[in-house]
């Protein structure tokens, strides 16, 4: 689970990852790719994986609790962001964090 600095609402995330935002303009604390860590501020990332497709637990994260979903699949009647490759998002998440923060000069 992590946060995105200055980053709270879908929107805007969809902005920043290239994303088609379906359903209304939630406002998000965490971010998690593990459905089974969802609480009410949470925004479910679904991943490709070797044994799990995160596309499947979109539902299911949904049902217990997150805000919306990040995925390459729309799903009718619930609110998202669907992308091309969900791994190519999380890398432009991290790209726009990394932007965020001024290093120190030593």
């Amino acid at each position: 689970m992590f946060e995105l600095i200055d980053v709270n609402d879908l929107a805007s995330l969809a902005k920043i990852i290239d994303g088609n935002l379906t359903g209304e303009n939630k406002r998000f604390q965490y971010i998690t790719t593990d459905s089974r860590r969802i609480n009410r501020d949470t925004l479910f990332l679904a991943l490709l994986g070797e044994k799990y497709d995160g596309n499947d637990f979109c539902e299911t994260a949904i049902e217990a609790g997150a805000q919306a979903y990040i995925s390459t699949k729309e799903i009718i009647n619930k609110t998202g962001i669907v992308v091309e490759d969900t791994y190519l998002a999380l890398l432009k998440m991290a790209r726009y964090q990394q932007q965020q923060v001024t290093p120190k000069n030593p």
